[in-house]
């Protein structure tokens, strides 16, 4: 009787840590982007690409230190690849302390109004 109420316990106990792990576990997949890769057919040769400048609470769209648009997290983020990015090659660069899941974010911006982006190397 004394060892079944252990296992008893014990096995209680077990589901509970596994109810805590899946109550603070982020399980969802929120967002799915394609990576760039490939040729880059339909980007104009002739043009110098645009440089969008991720930073960890704004981003940054530049054209040779020029700046072209921006804004804070990622509004006006989708209209200004719209409006700026058509026909033209967009290089990402992301600074340092920035969360992968912010880049994401942004290729997912790209991937909605069909832009060409290609992150960089910092």
């Amino acid at each position: 009787m004394q060892k079944s109420t252990i296992m008893v316990r014990f096995l209680d106990l077990t589901l509970i840590l596994l109810m805590a792990f899946l109550f603070t576990a982020d399980l969802v997949v929120e967002h799915e982007v394609a990576l760039p890769h490939g040729s880059q057919s339909g980007v104009d040769a002739g043009t110098s690409p645009l440089t969008l400048t991720i930073m960890e609470s704004a981003w940054l769209l530049t054209s040779e230190n020029r700046r072209v648009c921006g804004g804070r997290g990622i509004t006006g983020l989708d209209s200004c690849l719209q409006e700026h990015g058509s026909a033209r090659q967009i290089l990402i660069t992301a600074d340092s302390g920035v969360h992968v899941q912010r880049l994401v974010n942004v290729l997912d911006a790209c991937a909605r109004t069909s832009t060409v982006c290609a992150p960089v190397a910092s």
